[in-house]
């Protein structure tokens, strides 16, 4: 309790002389204060990184000031405490940061303190080298030339560990320049990774080289970074025209049992094979076709 009276009796303080003093009484006008001040009010900004989401800017915290107060804060657990510069800190850094907050009187009475969990992650999701898995032909082989119904199927990792949500109307697909629909989804591999995966059929009447094009911000994190544009080309042609075939036929007259040698003239750019089994001809039989 602090002293409300101070007396000094008479005949305590005596000088060189032999003189002693008359009592004399001091009343103080001393108050105890061990009461604690209220709670700091703490307001975060942006509010919802006050509420645990996280997000990609750096984040404020502002305490409301009183009189007769001043804050600290605490970013290591409560192990040490630094005073509030203008009633606000800013917290910068990546990853989760526990700020604690409390409020100190002006005798040094301390509040309760409030805690705020921050989330910062402003990294953006990175879109990997795409893997192309192209149909297989016959000898079990991926396609070197596609055609209409085919299906290419195109993988791009994701490196993010956050949840990331795919804008289907940021990725485009065309062959030739003409645009082509396209499906694509977030799938997860065996490893827990992320990955787009871009499935294309390859549509009738439309041949070139397919081209797959992502914007800027295809895919996007959960405190809304977004990744960068991307193109993917990996040399997939289509080929959806038909080879033209003209028949020679030689001059001359021939006797029953002769060899007669048609030229077939086909008007292809790509490798082909002919299937002897599917010329049909009457009158006769196919020998060879080379």
């Amino acid at each position: 309790e602090p002293v409300e009276e101070i007396v000094i009796p008479e005949g305590k303080v005596t000088d060189i002389a032999g003189n002693t003093n008359d009592q004399v009484t001091i009343t103080t006008d001393i108050v105890a204060d061990n009461t604690a001040p209220d709670a700091p009010i703490v307001t975060v900004i942006p509010e919802k990184a006050g509420n645990g989401e996280t997000v990609n800017t750096d984040v404020t915290v502002k305490v409301t000031p009183r009189d007769n107060e001043k804050y600290e804060y605490s970013v290591d657990g409560g192990i040490t405490w630094e005073n509030m510069t203008d009633n606000t800190i800013v917290v910068t850094d990546d990853g989760t940061t526990i700020v604690k907050v409390r409020s100190v009187d002006n005798v040094g009475n301390k509040s309760d303190i409030v805690e705020k969990e921050i989330k910062i992650d402003k990294t953006k999701p990175e879109l990997g080298d795409a893997e192309v898995v192209l149909p297989t032909g016959e000898d079990g082989a991926p396609k070197g030339m596609l055609s209409s119904g085919d299906e290419v199927i195109i993988k791009i990792p994701v490196s993010e560990l956050s949840d990331i949500t795919l804008d289907e109307g940021k990725i485009h697909t065309a062959i030739g320049g003409q645009e082509v629909d396209n499906k694509a989804e977030i799938k997860t591999d065996e490893h827990g990774n992320g990955y787009i995966e871009i499935v294309v059929t390859i549509p009738e009447g439309i041949e070139g080289e397919l081209k797959v094009e992502l914007d800027e911000n295809a895919v996007t994190d959960e405190s809304g970074n977004g990744s960068d544009a991307k193109d993917v080309a990996k040399d997939i042609k289509i080929d959806n025209t038909k080879p033209s075939i003209e028949i020679v036929s030689p001059d001359g007259e021939y006797r029953q049992g002769d060899t007669i040698t048609y030229e077939l003239i086909i008007n292809e750019e790509n490798e082909y094979d002919v299937d002897k089994n599917k010329i049909d001809i009457s009158g006769g039989e196919i020998l060879n076709v080379e």
